[in-house]
């Protein structure tokens, strides 16, 4: 059973990623970012209250706090801004299969740095997510008359936002298995990473720009951005849940199937809004296969 937590993980950011597509058609993925994260420590202090992790704040070492400050960081504040951004200019589908690039930057990363060898199962899964990439790049189609996917200029600079996203998400699951081998407990991780972003973003609010754009932004981009946020709050829980209890090797495979479940729930509530050419398909379903073989 445990093994249906990186799935349902992976579900809830396909939630996430089609509602946060819906509101940054409406205001400024800036104002996404903000609303998501600053959602998240509400959240996540409840459930460490509710569940006694809350006591566990002054045991957690120095370095515990610096890694999970550190993933939060680098995944809500930098990492989401460059994907809400991508989702804009390239949808919520193509983005979201961007991320999926990322088990493929941690590899290049590990045998570059640490000298790991190169099995099959990399040199396959590398072709298959360079070539899904390139599928998706081809795509032509603009859903809804949406200004962005008619511009191959914009779709370029989608794709390159994008792939900056996957960089950032390529190293927060080893800083989170490293806290998490320190302490087990996923709500007060969870909490303390989430905290650590909404500190850095809040500190924007201080500037007039942000504080006017998310005082100005319309209603209902508020509404489908605090939807975003509650599923990705309850995506990045069950995430944290599963490294805390399973190998990384099973738990970012299965987490790389959130492509399918966003296509999926795409199709269903974004059809006007999302490509959904055989490109774009087709594209979703070789990046999951490849980033799943990585690990093989």
């Amino acid at each position: 059973m445990l093994f249906l937590l990186p799935v349902l993980s992976s579900m809830a950011f396909g939630v996430n990623m089609n509602l946060a597509r819906r509101g940054t058609l409406l205001t400024s993925p800036s104002v996404g970012v903000l609303i998501t994260v600053l959602v998240a420590p509400p959240f996540f202090l409840l459930l460490a209250l509710a569940n006694g992790d809350l006591g566990r704040v002054g045991q957690l070492a120095p370095a515990t706090w610096l890694l999970l400050a550190g993933a939060g960081i680098l995944h809500f504040s930098v990492g989401r801004s460059f994907n809400f951004h991508a989702i804009r200019l390239i949808g919520a589908s193509r983005a979201v299969t961007l991320s999926g690039t990322s088990p493929l930057i941690t590899m290049v990363f590990a045998i570059a740095v640490f000298g790991e060898r190169v099995t099959p199962g990399i040199v396959a899964g590398s072709g298959l997510i360079v070539l899904g990439a390139g599928l998706m790049a081809r795509t032509s189609g603009n859903p809804g008359g949406v200004p962005t996917l008619a511009d191959p200029s914009l779709v370029r600079r989608g794709f390159a936002l994008g792939l900056v996203a996957a960089l950032c998400w390529a190293i927060t699951p080893l800083l989170v298995k490293g806290a998490m081998m320190q302490t087990n407990a996923p709500v007060l991780g969870s909490l303390v990473s989430y905290t650590a972003a909404a500190l850095v973003l809040g500190s924007s609010l201080a500037s007039a720009g942000p504080r006017h754009n998310l005082l100005n932004s319309p209603p209902r981009a508020v509404q489908w951005f605090l939807g975003a946020g509650v599923a990705s709050s309850v995506a990045q829980l069950l995430r944290y849940w599963a490294l805390a209890v399973i190998p990384v090797t099973i738990v970012e495979p299965l987490n790389r199937t959130t492509p399918l479940f966003t296509l999926g729930l795409g199709f269903l509530i974004n059809r006007k809004v999302e490509s959904f050419d055989r490109n774009t398909i087709m594209g979703v379903m070789l990046v999951v296969v490849g980033a799943v073989t990585l690990f093989l």
